[in-house]
């Protein structure tokens, strides 16, 4: 943060200027579409006989109610002219009435009540559906600032720190008010100390590891004036997207783990520029960014999405807002080697997310008991969590073999692109002419053949489909792993994955 640019704008109309029609807009959206305090009644219960509630229950209360029906047919209340009546049509009543309150006191529900709830179409609130697309659009509008229309339009220190911010600031007030527009489910309760602890043992777990593998100073600035810009810059799009997931969850929550995967998916893919993920081509620097960057904010979205669905949105905050104090306020920060940050990285939330299921495993059962004070986590986690850290793992390394991607046509027929080529770390003293070897040429890899070994140590490379060598000679420190391996093809889903949304970009 200390490389941050000054830099002020040219003189003309106000920065602010141009973001009060913005604001304005937002805040009469969000008063105009907030719930009113109508006199509606809901549909009352009918009896399983199908016949409705009498309009006496509703305009009664309980005690009038008993007292009513426990006078005779044809008795006049107290203090009350008496009024000529039929006996039928007294008995009648009487009936109705009996039969509707047996009915409530069978079935446990109380006499209907005044509610505030405007129409419903399709079982959410039409104020909920217009503050959900609201909040669609002013999400998109802050996303494209901040990855590409930011740099361009006003490429300054406001631009960056003052409107991308302000935009994330809106987000979050109609994000909050669509979330709130939603009825809280009966599962939902307290679980902003839970999420304390699981962000705390986050920290714990990454400052522990930093002793053991190193300690760098922070590279933000911590006067307090950039104290709070970042807080302006880090908290803004934080709690807009806890009030969006939240609202998420409570819209989509029948399915819990469909739910939960999908929010945490989604939060993750809109914390990095759209670029950056479709330039995926399978080098090293990519599978760097993937195992230290995209997979722990995957396994830290996941359980920020299940303390949400659990506590609400200020359970995500809090749980997300521990982990970023520490990276945005810490003097001295854990410099972990790239595999050390995704073992970390994972491990940690996965270990708040058994902690979590085996609280409130049965969340998502109907007709499960009252959540569980402790309680071993479901078996869909457990494999879940197994599966991904076994790829992690097989994919960094860490079984003694490495999976890595062949995009070109260099080493063809013996290895068709597309393919998966498994390595194993070799001494290079063992290497021979011929073997198919993988290694490093600055910050990429290189899977080629040995074409000549040199009697001072040094390889030339060349590939099969190649007319010439590769261009300059391989020391043995270079060499990374010789092929065991290869799988056809199997490469190919990535690659059409990253095409096809290159495509939908350039729509």
């Amino acid at each position: 943060m200390n490389d941050r640019s000054r830099a002020h704008d040219r003189a003309g109309v106000p920065a602010t200027a141009y973001f009060f029609v913005p604001l304005l807009a937002s805040l009469a959206t969000v008063f105009a579409l907030r719930p009113q305090r109508r006199s509606v009644t809901r549909a009352s219960v009918p009896p399983r006989g199908g016949t409705p509630v009498p309009r006496l229950v509703e305009q009664r209360s309980t005690a009038a109610l008993a007292a009513a029906l426990t006078r005779p047919a044809g008795a006049v209340p107290p203090g009350a002219a008496p009024r000529p009546s039929s006996a039928t049509e007294s008995t009648a009543l009487g009936v109705a009435v009996r039969l509707a309150f047996a009915h409530h006191a069978a079935a446990g529900v109380a006499p209907p009540r005044r509610s505030t709830s405007t129409s419903r179409v399709g079982g959410l609130s039409r104020t909920s559906q217009l503050l959900g697309i609201a909040m669609v659009l002013w999400f998109a509008a802050a996303y494209l600032w901040q990855y590409r229309l930011g740099g361009q339009v006003w490429p300054t220190f406001r631009g960056t720190y003052v409107a991308g911010p302000y935009l994330w600031t809106i987000c979050a007030a109609v994000a909050c008010a669509a979330w709130k527009s939603t009825p809280r489910p009966a599962h939902e309760t307290n679980a902003v100390p839970l999420a304390f602890v699981a962000g705390a043992f986050a920290v714990a777990v990454t400052v522990l590891a930093g002793l053991a593998a190193g300690i760098g100073h922070s590279p933000y600035a911590h006067s307090p004036y950039w104290l709070l810009t970042n807080a302006f810059y880090v908290g803004a799009p934080l709690c807009a997207f806890e009030f969006g997931r939240a609202y998420l969850l409570r819209v989509f929550g029948g399915r819990v783990t469909l739910a939960v995967a999908t929010t945490a998916i989604l939060a993750t893919l809109l914390g990095f520029s759209y670029r950056r993920l479709l330039n995926w081509d399978g080098s090293q620097p990519e599978v760097i960014f993937l195992g230290s960057r995209f997979l722990p904010d995957l396994a830290s979205n996941l359980l920020a999405s299940l303390l949400v669905y659990v506590g609400g949105p200020f359970a995500g905050i809090t749980y997300r807002g521990v982990v970023a104090v520490y990276e945005w306020y810490s003097p001295i920060l854990a410099d972990l080697p790239w595999l050390a940050a995704a073992f970390v990285g994972v491990a940690a939330p996965a270990v708040g997310l058994w902690v979590l299921d085996g609280l409130h495993g049965h969340a998502d059962d109907e007709t499960a008991t009252p959540p569980r004070r402790w309680g071993a986590p479901s078996t869909a986690w457990m494999l879940t969590s197994t599966a991904s850290l076994a790829i992690l793992w097989g994919t960094f390394g860490f079984f003694g073999v490495r999976p890595s991607f062949v995009p070109s046509h260099s080493m063809e027929p013996a290895i068709d692109p597309g393919s998966i080529a498994v390595t194993r770390p070799v001494n290079p003293d063992s290497v021979q002419v011929g073997d198919i070897v993988m290694y490093q040429r600055g910050r990429t890899h290189v899977l080629h053949r040995v074409i000549e070994k040199r009697p001072d140590g040094a390889f030339i490379f060349k590939g099969d489909h190649n007319n010439t060598p590769d261009p300059d000679p391989v020391l043995p420190q270079q060499i990374e792993g010789r092929l065991i391996i290869d799988v056809p093809y199997a490469g190919w889903v990535p690659i059409w994955t990253a095409r096809a949304f290159r495509a939908l970009a350039g729509l």
